[in-house]
């Protein structure tokens, strides 16, 4: 919960557990999650609302039960499941997929095939993933979650980019039909989306071929993007200041990453688990890059952090088993992120590959 403002809800214990084990059934989620519930107004009424970490704590907790305590047994998994009484609502999500194709996620399916992943801190210490996807077509990519204001500015570096996402706040929405992102998320193109036997909010799910040939219509204005890196072969010296690293420790405040070497890629763990694609694929990019960010507060929730990706700052580039301390610059939000070298301006060159990159705050991250 947030520390500035406790929140009661009226209701009962026994009222939420007959729509235990399935949050999206669930009225309470539904008041707390949704812009128009289907009873009443969303709650707290007229906000602020709790922010969505919070949020998914409390549908994980439905999902499990709704247990009183965690000495009870999980309901949910119990060999005779208890009869449940929920309200189906189809087609709503609360959360979000992002670009050229952009992919909001919390963790990380098909997210090996994507040609570049971002890592933005969102509400509590958490992350959230924005991966884009322009070389390859996976068959699915999800959990497909709720876009964040850092989105739009952050990815109108791909010329109009479709976007991908299960929804937002009335702010978030105004503000994303602003931008120069097209919205081509579960609350335009509901058709496109469904879900799996996951529990929810991590069970929005879709094809992005299908979005691909959605967003060729006139009615969507996509454009090509710009090429994002300039590209180096294995043969090319390394930069002259490439020094050894064996990797880099990350901690964004609740969740916590690490990259290690492995010879040909970096090993991504994160809050000391390997980090898997959905069919098991150990998620090791070609190059890390640690964009230093600085963050302010979201116009869309004074709760969730907004990452500044103008103007300059410090970058650590990790390739071939070095990293190179070099500086990422950007003048406006439809220009790409240059990352260069801190004395020549040359940008700096890194091997073709899978490129993650993370933005941590100042002082969050330490190369060993």
């Amino acid at each position: 919960m947030s520390a500035s403002k406790a929140v009661t809800f009226c209701t009962t214990l026994d009222a939420v557990r007959g729509q235990a084990c399935s949050s999206a059934e669930s009225l309470l989620w539904q008041k707390i999650a949704l812009d128009s519930p289907p009873i009443g107004a969303r709650m707290p009424f007229g906000g602020p609302y709790l922010d969505q970490a919070t949020i998914d704590l409390i549908a994980q907790w439905i999902n499990e039960g709704a247990r009183e305590s965690c000495d009870e047994a999980d309901p949910c998994n119990d060999a005779t499941p208890p009869e449940f009484a929920g309200v189906q609502i189809a087609g709503i999500e609360p959360d979000g997929v992002t670009a050229r194709l952009c992919w909001q996620a919390a963790t990380d399916d098909m997210t090996a095939q994507a040609d570049i992943v971002y890592v933005e801190e969102v509400e509590g210490g958490l992350t959230r993933l924005a991966a884009v996807f322009h070389s390859q077509t996976p068959t699915e990519v999800g959990p497909v979650r709720s876009m964040r204001t850092t989105d739009f500015d952050l990815l109108a570096q791909f010329n109009s980019p479709l976007f991908a996402n299960s929804g937002g706040n009335r702010t978030a929405v105004e503000l994303l039909r602003q931008s120069t992102l097209v919205d081509v998320g579960a609350g335009s193109e509901g058709d496109l989306y469904y879900r799996t036997s996951r529990p929810a909010p991590h069970n929005l799910f879709t094809n992005p071929a299908n979005l691909w040939e959605v967003g060729q219509g006139d009615e969507y204005p996509t454009g090509l993007p710009s090429p994002i890196f300039e590209f180096r072969t294995e043969d090319d010296p390394l930069h002259p200041d490439a020094e050894p690293v064996a990797g880099v420790d990350i901690d964004y405040g609740k969740t916590t990453v690490a990259y290690s070497w492995n010879g040909t890629g970096w090993d991504r763990s994160q809050d000391g688990n390997p980090t898997t694609d959905a069919d098991g694929t150990r998620i090791a990019p070609t190059t890390v890059i640690i964009q230093i960010t600085k963050y302010t507060v979201s116009q869309a929730d004074e709760r969730s952090p907004h990452a500044i990706t103008t103007g300059v700052g410090d970058a650590w580039i990790l390739s071939d088993g070095q990293v190179v301390r070099a500086a990422w610059r950007r003048v406006t939000s439809t220009d790409q992120i240059d990352y260069v070298d801190a004395t020549t301006g040359a940008m700096i060159r890194i091997l073709p590959g899978q490129t993650w990159v993370e933005m941590p705050r100042e002082g969050d991250a330490t190369l060993r």
